[in-house]
């Protein structure tokens, strides 16, 4: 115990920005790089150490975003953004039993229905794993600094904006990026969490990060992933096509376009267009939206005429 408080002050210290101030550029280098080791470069560092680490860093962000320092904090950000970034998708504990893959399946289904506000609780439900806590210690950080300035400014915070940005890039650290990935492991589980990431911190997107993460969006939405990560990614990219004209019309152009023969992509497209369609109902958004779902009736594609069918249908009964 006593060590783990020399830990934590040690820490905390490090991410102290009075301290940071002080010391040198090259400094300031060797403490990242300190800190970068002790959490991603060791092999299978313990829970405990995940979460000395986040609670002081997340606590510094904080304290810099009240006290208005908007160039500290961004700084900070910038010097452990790969250590957040691990801490959120990669810190991947076995030695516990993992989570079947049903259950993010059953949690990522209660949740598809598009909302204003994702709950960091329902996405990480209670849990005395550490290294779950540390992912929603950090989400919940993000989320205190960006709910706080869109309800002053209307916009994304720029430091959650790079986040968001942050985050869409994980699958480029993936060693072999693979279209479909063995349930449960280790790469499956960071696609998960970095979807469901996305997923909270969807509701302080404004439309231009919306209109930014296009290209990413569908790339994603392109691969054929588990329906574990999949829904995920619909339910953001709902979420994007609602703040963003941009982004809601690529993907009606999208659908419009694609193959029917890779029947997950048009399903989901069905799905994130269906919904935007829902949602928000405008007549002037029915014409643009209607045509190319209403085209996917007819597929020879027996999943994609069938998601089709049910669309249409709860359309209907929708209006």
């Amino acid at each position: 115990r006593d060590a783990m408080r020399g830990h934590s002050s040690a820490f905390g210290l490090i991410f102290d920005p009075r301290l940071l101030d002080r010391i040198s550029e090259e400094g300031q280098d060797m403490i990242t790089d300190h800190v970068t080791e002790a959490v991603i470069e060791k092999e299978e560092p313990h829970p405990k150490l995940l979460y000395l680490v986040a609670a002081p860093l997340c606590g510094s962000l904080l304290r810099q975003y009240h006290a208005s320092s908007s160039e500290s904090l961004m700084q900070t950000y910038q010097s452990f953004r790969d250590v957040l970034l691990h801490l959120l998708l990669f810190s991947i504990i076995t030695s516990g039993a993992l989570k079947a893959e049903d259950e993010d399946t059953d949690l990522s289904a209660e949740i598809l229905a598009p909302a204003e506000v994702f709950p960091v609780e329902e996405l990480y439900p209670r849990s005395n794993r550490l290294e779950e806590v540390v992912r929603a210690l950090i989400l919940a950080t993000f989320i205190a600094i960006g709910r706080a300035h869109w309800e002053s400014a209307q916009a994304t915070h720029p430091v959650v904006r790079a986040l968001v940005k942050l985050i869409l890039t994980a699958s480029d650290r993936e060693p072999e990026p693979r279209s479909a990935l063995l349930p449960n492991s280790v790469a499956h589980r960071a696609r998960v969490r970095q979807w469901q990431s996305l997923c909270a911190l969807a509701s302080l997107v404004d439309a231009s990060t919306a209109a930014a993460t296009l290209p990413r969006l569908r790339a994603a939405l392109a691969l054929n992933n588990t329906a574990s990560v999949r829904r995920y990614v619909e339910l953001f990219a709902i979420s994007c096509a609602l703040r963003s004209s941009d982004v809601e019309a690529a993907m009606a152009e999208d659908l419009a376009k694609a193959d029917e023969g890779a029947g997950h992509l048009v399903c989901s497209l069905l799905s994130v267009v269906g919904h935007v369609l829902k949602e928000g109902y405008t007549p002037d958004r029915a014409r643009r939206l209607l045509p190319p779902i209403i085209a996917c009736l007819t597929s020879n594609v027996q999943r994609v005429r069938l998601h089709a069918q049910l669309l249409v249908h709860e359309l209907e009964e929708a209006e």
